[in-house]
C-alpha cells in the first residue's frame, strides 16, 4: 500500500536501520510469570495493566500457580 510507505518508509520503521540484536531472544511472557510464581511465591504480586491473556495462558499451562503468587 503506497499510503504506509509514506507514512512508515519503504521497511515499515520509518527508513532508519537497527542494529543487529546482541543476545538471543529471552523466553515469553508465560515461561517467564511460571518461573517466577515457582521462584517468589507469596512474594510476587502481578498488578496487570492491560489484557489478562499471559496470565491465563500461564495458569492454563500450570494450574498450581494460582496458589502461589500472592
Amino acid at each position: 500500500m503506497e499510503v504506509s510507505k509514506q507514512i512508515h518508509g519503504a521497511n515499515g520503521i520509518g527508513g532508519i536501520s537497527l542494529p543487529e540484536p546482541s543476545h538471543e531472544p529471552q523466553p515469553g511472557g508465560v515461561n517467564f510469570l511460571l518461573a517466577a510464581a515457582h521462584h517468589y511465591q507469596q512474594a510476587l504480586t502481578i498488578v496487570p495493566t492491560g489484557p489478562l491473556t499471559t496470565l491465563a495462558a500461564a495458569i492454563q499451562q500450570d494450574p498450581t500457580i494460582i496458589n502461589l503468587i500472592g
